[in-house]
């Protein structure tokens, strides 16, 4: 009989408090104690119920302190990937001095994307739309120019008392298209491939004559409209690194030096 009335109270308790139904008692785990399965639908959850000396019944429920809420939603709208790094040109024409150092890119990768996880905990793929701005820097010792709206590297004028700097600047509307898998916790790695729309591409040239500080934009220059990306980064709450590989030449063949880029930096809100 008390057997019966602990079954009744423990589903009443459980109805009440999780609206989930009574499956079976699966065992007695120890002398007072015993174990009841129920269903909520996307696992099983272990209900222990006790009898206490005096007669009364206590139920409880155990929370799990190992496992995160997950969210079950399989479409979302989300923005992030606001990231800062350096570029390093490689594959360079002889003859240009394109470096590191003076070499930077920022970006926004995704200011809008749809996110899609088929299952809560798994995988989850994206695509969006960003921005980027990259800067190609060359030493202080020649500058860039464009002759025929070919780039071209020159020496500096004879009255220039003091070089800043010459580059390239490309921006550029992106589409990421990318994969994230979740490893432990928060921390999770992305990878994909970003598809570049070369939008805006300019060179800049900053000096000093004797009477003012100048500086240049020239525009003209030919650059590939299309090109894309491999990108990996592995971030811990929305913060972490990232890895950009760009095999596809900036500038179409025979319009400037032939160079492609590696980027690498810290990536935010992502």
């Amino acid at each position: 009989m008390r057997k019966i009335f602990t079954l009744v109270a423990a589903s009443l308790a459980m109805a009440a408090s999780a609206n989930m139904p009574l499956v079976a008692v699966t065992d007695t785990v120890a002398d007072g104690l015993e174990v009841v399965v129920v269903d909520d639908n996307q696992g099983d959850e272990v209900i222990v119920v006790e009898e206490s000396k005096s007669g009364g019944v206590g139920v409880e429920v155990p929370q799990n302190p190992v496992i995160e809420e997950i969210s079950d939603k399989k479409w979302e709208i989300s923005t992030g990937g606001v990231g800062i790094g350096l570029l390093t040109p490689i594959g360079v024409s002889d003859g240009v001095d394109l470096r590191t150092s003076r070499s930077s890119e920022i970006q926004w990768l995704e200011i809008l994307s749809f996110r899609y996880t088929p299952r809560p905990g798994g995988l989850t793929y994206s695509v969006g739309i960003g921005m980027d701005w990259r800067n190609y820097g060359l030493g202080k010792e020649h500058r860039l120019d464009i002759v025929d709206n070919a780039v071209v590297v020159n020496d500096w004028a004879e009255d220039v008392t003091k070089k800043h700097c010459s580059r390239i600047k490309v921006t550029s509307l992106t589409m990421p298209l990318m994969v994230r898998v979740p490893i432990v916790s928060r921390f999770a790695v992305k990878a994909g491939a970003v598809l570049n729309f070369n939008v805006h591409k300019s060179l800049k040239a900053e000096y000093d004559l004797p009477d003012r500080h100048v500086t240049e934009f020239v525009k003209g220059m030919k650059v590939n409209p299309v090109t894309v990306d491999f990108m990996v980064s592995a971030t811990y709450r929305g913060f972490g690194l990232y890895f950009k590989y760009a095999p596809m030449r900036i500038l179409k063949k025979n319009y400037g030096p032939k160079f492609s880029s590696i980027s690498f930096g810290l990536m935010m809100l992502w």
